[in-house]
This record gives C-alpha cells, structure tokens and sequence, in this order.
C-alpha cells in the first residue's frame, strides 16, 4: 500500500503551502541601534530634597554609632587643637603669625581632614548597604592619600581666595567631591580633583541646590539650640554620599 509520503517525496520537510519560510541562518537583521546620547551619570533623577530625607532616614536607622562618634571626634579635634597649641607654645589669645602657630595650624588641619575622611567614609558604607562604624571606616583609609589630596585641594583654595575671592569659592566649588574619589576609589590626588571637577561640572544645577539645602539644613541646627547640629551634620554627610553615587550611576542601598 502506497502512502502520501511516498507518493510526494520532494515535499518533505518544506513549509506548507501558504506559510512564510524562515530566513535563512545568519541572515537575521541586527538590533535598532539606541535612540539618542548615552544619559550623563546623575543628569536625570536625583533630587536635593530625597538626598536630604534619605540622610535624615539612615542616620534614624545608624542613630546611635553615628551620635557617639560624633561626639568622639567634636573631642578629638578639640583636644589636637589643645595639645598643636601646648606643644608649640601657641597662645589661643595670641593671632600674630608665628612658626609655632603655623606648625600648630598644620597639625590642627591636617587631623581634621583625616577625620572628616573618615566620617564620609563611613557615610559611603552607608550607602553601600552597611551599618555605620567609625572604626572600621578609618581602618579603610589610604591616609596618605587623604592628606596630600586635602592639602593640594586647601592650597588651591587658599590661592583662589587671594586672587579677589571669587577664584577660590569656584576651586571649593569644583573640588567637592575629591576627597570622596579618594576614599571611595583611592585615587590619587590629581585624579580626585579631575573626577570631582568632571562630576561637579555634569551636575551643576543639582550640586548648587543641595550646597544652598545643605546651608538650611545647618541653619535649622543652630536654631535648634545648637544640639540639632549633631544631628544635621551626619544627616548631610549621608546626604552628599548618597550624592556622590547617584552622580556616578551607582545604585545606592534602599
């Protein structure tokens, strides 16, 4: 007995009648290119007030670590200060230059960078998805790093300052962030600065609104007898670490 498969040999494995063949393999057409320029890292979506309130919720869930270390280094720079001043026979009262006060002025400053390092440090944990500890965001520090950076940043704006003031406020302007490539990516001082300057000049309009945010928000502090201070401080710190990642693109822990 004959089939129909055997009657029609040449059909098999051909389409049916009236369906489309498949184009052949490797014949498929490539995928529509993008539409438009890639966005600018933090051009879109951030916003001065949600960096603010998302400062104001971690530091509610880190509360107290942040309040203790807070109060631990307000002591610690006070007491450098004391003792930059005691061992260089500085005056307090005394406002002259001199070598000893010039010595005492380095010591006080250059701890005060470290300090402020590692409190952005640990503002960048934060953000990262971590709870807050001091201890832990020294430990992560390229000291080294962190000095020079803060010394070549605070040269530049001291020289800025006496070229008529206006010179100085644009490098303190444009070098916001450099200490947080420092300690978040440990570049080196002259790459920092490049990275901040590329980031502050990307988002200009959004860093000016949360600098004029940020002077409110310290604002408040004070008026708050003074003790709402320890609070807006950290609060702002998370604030410009949750800024510094957004800017980058980078995805920031809820």
């Amino acid at each position: 007995m004959t089939t129909n498969d055997d009657q029609n040999p040449t059909t098999s494995g051909l389409p049916s009648y009236g369906s489309v063949p498949p184009p052949p393999e490797g014949s498929y057409p490539p995928p529509p290119p993008p539409s438009g320029p890639a966005p600018v890292p933090g051009a879109s979506g951030f916003s001065a007030t949600e960096a603010v309130s998302y400062g104001l919720k971690k530091f509610g869930e880190n509360a107290g670590p942040i309040l203790i270390a807070t109060v631990l280094l307000i002591v610690a720079a006070i007491a450098t200060d004391f003792l930059a001043r005691a061992l260089t026979g500085t005056d307090f009262t005394d406002n002259s230059f001199s070598i000893g006060g010039s010595i005492s002025t380095i010591i006080t400053n250059v701890v005060g960078f470290v300090i402020g390092a590692g409190v952005t440090r640990g503002a960048l944990d934060i953000t990262e998805g971590h709870k807050f500890d001091i201890v832990a965001a020294f430990k992560k520090l390229n000291i080294v790093n962190v000095i020079v950076t803060s010394l070549v940043v605070a040269v530049l704006t001291a020289l800025g300052f006496a070229l008529l003031i206006i010179p100085g406020i644009i490098v303190a302007f444009l070098t916001l962030f450099a200490i947080y490539f420092v300690v978040d990516k440990d570049t080196n001082a002259i790459d920092s600065i490049k990275g901040s300057l590329n980031l502050v000049k990307n988002n200009v309009g959004n860093t000016i609104v949360l600098i004029l945010l940020s002077i409110l928000v310290v604002i408040v502090g004070f008026l708050a007898l003074c003790v709402g201070v320890l609070v807006a401080i950290p609060v702002l710190a998370i604030a410009w670490a949750y800024t510094f990642k957004v800017f980058l693109g980078e995805p920031v822990a809820p």
